[in-house]
């Protein structure tokens, strides 16, 4: 989503009036199409704290191309290996799995 600051516009009018101000009777959505290239890496983490620098390190590096960042702990990831019967890409049981993704 990118933010215009150029003017007042009048969706956010009807938004922040929950409807009060008039109806919409029409959308349209600026979407992109989806990259052709994607990249995703799976990490292993020993605490929150290295999940959270791993996050500013990868908004800074990979900027917009950044798609999905997404952390589980270790219990939550045994869970799944148990009941779901997913395995678990890395060979050791950190305390915290990080997925992040690229496309671009």
């Amino acid at each position: 989503m990118r933010k215009d600051n150029t003017n007042l516009h009048m969706q956010h009018l009807f938004i922040g009036s929950e409807g009060q101000l008039g109806v919409i009777c029409g959308m349209s959505f600026g979407v992109v199409p989806k990259s052709s290239c994607v990249q995703v890496a799976m990490l292993g983490v020993e605490s929150y704290g290295k999940c959270c620098e791993i996050l500013t390190l990868a908004k800074r590096h990979l900027g917009e191309i950044l798609s999905a960042f997404e952390f589980i702990d270790g219990a939550s990831m045994q869970c799944l290996e148990e009941n779901k019967n997913l395995k678990n890409v890395l060979t050791s049981n950190p305390s915290f799995n990080i997925l992040i993704e690229t496309m671009g």
